[in-house]
C-alpha cells in the first residue's frame, strides 16, 4: 500500500507534462516541425506556409 501514493504521483507527473505531437504522413510518422514540400508539421496537423 505504500507504493500505491508514488505511482499516483508518477501518472500525475507523466500526464501533466507537455505531450509532444507526431505528424503522420504517407505512413511515416515526423516530429513536430518537419516540413514536406509546402507543409509543416504544427500541433499534430500538417499547416500549409
Amino acid at each position: 500500500m505504500k507504493k500505491l501514493p508514488m505511482l499516483v504521483a508518477i501518472i500525475g507527473l507523466a500526464l501533466s507534462l507537455p505531450s509532444i505531437a507526431d505528424c503522420v504522413h504517407g505512413g511515416n510518422v515526423y516530429p513536430e516541425g518537419a516540413t514536406i514540400g509546402s507543409y509543416k508539421c504544427v500541433n499534430g496537423s500538417w499547416v500549409g506556409q
